[in-house]
């Protein structure tokens, strides 16, 4: 038999039903529809008025490839399941509960509990198929959860745990926790997918130890775990990303070399930063594709508390040395910063030693730098092997005279003394 609002035949193999009062119970039904199959089934169709469906108890199994082309020939998850290619594969399920208007399934209420037994799917945001080869899945109109699911995509082999929340309106909410390996492909698709900078692109191939990951369609990620290279270090992070706010709680890097625990925080015109430890460039270059931040070794218990607006207000606490940096400063000739040793007290610093390289220029300072509400307070000693006019006043010439002179912004600068 066929009926208009289910696309495939329908097949009564048993049952036991009884009708009375405008409503039809049944019980130990039996059957299939299309490759699907059911048995045990237990419902109630409610004639009276709108006509109604219920289903309390049964066993199923289900053809994943018949379900998603009914489901996407509905006006209701057309718009969800836009991205979704193709879905193949069965569900067994073993509990199922089902509410609702008998011809509005779009509205039903429901609660399945499943084994996936198979599955392969295909959707335009994947770069290939996703193959699901055993897990436990939980359905409701509001979240999916998929648990004990070993998945794999291109060359990454996972265990996998996740909840997808609001998915009938286009997975509002998504968070996991992860764990396995990645390869070269599967990460090179997700730097360029997700627009990593080339300076934040890690090494593959990855180990990923009960990693968890959070996301929402404002845009806000969440990532706490702990990665592992073959035969190099160990990273845990623990990371908090939105529009206002970006949050590195936490990010312990460690192996034979280094051993240092960093943290970072901006949040609107206020940044965080604390460093403890000591870390060599070596760990960096076996972590990054392409290691721009050090190139020496720093060492250290410092905390810093730096206000962007109110740069007076500003603090910091603790000792921090590098050696070897080449930290190249961003300014109209590069400013590069080879060496250094602060000892810094709230709001005073002491500069131990720093040794610094202008155009062809070898700097070297000491001395002390306060904050203080009325300004600025420098007491440094610099000493420079040599300097040049010409040069130091061709530095200074504001460049071709024929561009437009552009209004600079007004900013308050702090008043310097000493």
């Amino acid at each position: 038999a066929r009926y208009d609002r289910i696309p495939y035949p329908l097949q009564i193999e048993s049952a036991q039903a009884v009708y009375g009062g405008g409503k039809i119970d049944v019980q130990n039904l039996n059957g299939a529809i299309g490759k699907s199959s059911f048995s045990g089934i237990t419902a109630q169709i409610d004639l009276a008025g709108t006509p109604k469906i219920g289903v309390s108890s049964g066993k199923s199994i289900l053809s994943l490839e018949e379900i998603y082309a009914w489901l996407t020939s509905l006006e209701k998850f057309k718009a969800p399941l836009q991205d979704l290619k193709s879905l193949q594969g069965a569900l067994a399920l073993s509990f199922m509960s089902l509410q609702g208007p008998l011809t509005q399934p779009e509205k039903w209420d429901f609660r399945i509990r499943a084994e996936v037994e198979r599955l392969a799917m295909e959707a335009s945001m994947l770069p290939g198929p996703l193959v699901v080869r055993a897990a436990q899945l939980d359905v409701t109109p509001e979240k999916i959860i998929l648990q004990d699911s070993q998945v794999n995509l291109l060359d990454a082999s996972l265990k996998v745990s996740a909840g997808v929340h609001g998915w009938q309106q286009g997975w509002n909410r998504l968070e996991g926790t992860f764990q396995g390996n990645l390869g070269a492909h599967i990460m090179g698709w997700a730097f360029t997918y997700f627009r990593v900078p080339e300076n934040l692109r890690i090494r593959a191939p990855l180990a990923i130890r009960q990693t968890r990951v959070g996301w929402d369609r404002r845009g806000e990620i969440q990532v706490s775990g702990d990665l592992r290279w073959p035969e190099g270090p160990s990273v845990a992070i623990d990371l908090l990303y939105n529009a206002e706010t970006l949050a590195v709680n936490r990010l312990l890097m460690e192996d034979d070399q280094s051993q240092a625990e960093a943290g970072l925080k901006f949040h609107q015109k206020e940044l965080l930063l604390n460093f403890k430890g000591h870390l060599e460039k070596s760990t960096l270059d076996r972590i990054l594709v392409k290691n721009e931040f050090l190139r020496g070794s720093i060492r250290g218990d410092f905390q810093s508390r730096i206000f962007i607006d109110q740069p007076l207000r500003s603090t910091a606490q603790g000792k921090l040395k590098g050696v070897g940096l080449g930290l190249v400063l961003p300014l109209k000739v590069p400013l590069i910063v080879n060496d250094f040793s602060v000892d810094a007290d709230k709001g005073r610093v002491h500069v131990e030693s720093a040794a610094l390289r202008w155009d062809d220029r070898h700097l070297a300072l000491g001395g002390w730098l306060d904050f203080s509400p009325d300004g600025f307070h420098l007491d440094m000693d610099v000493s420079v092997d040599g300097l040049e006019w010409a040069k130091i006043e061709k530095i200074l010439k504001t460049g071709d005279q024929k561009t437009e002179p552009v209004k600079p912004a007004r900013t308050e600068i702090p008043p310097l003394r000493g």
